[in-house]
């Protein structure tokens, strides 16, 4: 699956943040996918995303 991750400036403005090929969608793979994201200077915020994990909402 590709997944495409979009920030969100303050003023409203999009960016994409990053393009991600996975096998599977485990947490293992989102904390490398958030590792690689914070190693980029991403600032932590909330995040949205489908509740795959049990969560649709919550702390990056």
């Amino acid at each position: 699956m590709l997944y495409v991750i979009v920030g969100l400036h303050e003023e409203g403005k999009k960016d994409i943040l990053g393009l991600w090929l996975l096998r599977s969608e485990t947490v293992r793979e989102w904390v490398r996918i958030r590792n690689d994201l914070k190693a980029r200077g991403v600032r932590e915020g909330e995040h949205n995303h489908n509740g795959q994990l049990g969560r649709d909402k919550g702390r990056c």
